[in-house]
C-alpha cells in the first residue's frame, strides 16, 4: 500500500470517529425544527428555585454546557420543572440577571425525547424584560451561527 492510500484510509477513519462523537443527547442527529413535528407551546408562571449550569445531556447542538432553570409552578406540584434555556456560553450575560426567588413567566414546549417535568424555553419574561430564545418554528436564534455570537432577542414589555 502506498502512502496516499494509507493517508486516505487514515483520514476516513479520523472523520468517522469525529462524526460519531459529535452526536450528543437524545440520539437524534438534528433538532426538532427539522423533525416536522408540531410541539404545543405552554405558558407557565412560577418562581426560580435554582439556576443550573452543567453539561446538557438532552442537546442535539454543538454546545455541551447548557443553562437550566428549576421553576416551581402549580404544574410542577411535587418538584420544580426543569426548563432548558440554551447554551451557557451564549446566554450567560442574560442569565446573570436572573436570581433565585424571582418570578418568571415562560413559554415552553416539550418533545417526546425529554423526561417528565423537563421543558425547553421558547421565551421568558422577568422584571418586565422579555427574552426570545427561539422563533415561531422553535429554531434557536443562535442556530447556524458559526461565530458563536448569540442571537437572543430582548424586548421591553
Amino acid at each position: 500500500m502506498n502512502w496516499k492510500t494509507s493517508f486516505l484510509i487514515a483520514m476516513v477513519l479520523l472523520m468517522a470517529t469525529t462524526l460519531s462523537h459529535a452526536q450528543k443527547g437524545t440520539g437524534k442527529s438534528s433538532g426538532i425544527v427539522r423533525s416536522n413535528t408540531k410541539n404545543e407551546i405552554e405558558q407557565i408562571t412560577g418562581e426560580i428555585q435554582e439556576i443550573v449550569t452543567e453539561t446538557c445531556t438532552q442537546t442535539t447542538g454543538r454546545y455541551s454546557h447548557g443553562t437550566h432553570l428549576l421553576v416551581k409552578t402549580d404544574k410542577g406540584e411535587t418538584q420544580p420543572l426543569n426548563v432548558h434555556l440554551g447554551p451557557t456560553r451564549l446566554l450567560s450575560g442574560m442569565t446573570d440577571r436572573l436570581k433565585t426567588g424571582q418570578k418568571i413567566q415562560m413559554k415552553v414546549f416539550r418533545t417526546d425525547n425529554l423526561p417528565e417535568n423537563q421543558y425547553v424555553a421558547k421565551e421568558f419574561t422577568s422584571k418586565g424584560e422579555m427574552y426570545e430564545l427561539r422563533n415561531d418554528a422553535l429554531r434557536p436564534f443562535w442556530a447556524g451561527n458559526r461565530k458563536g455570537r448569540g442571537g437572543v432577542r430582548k424586548r421591553q414589555q
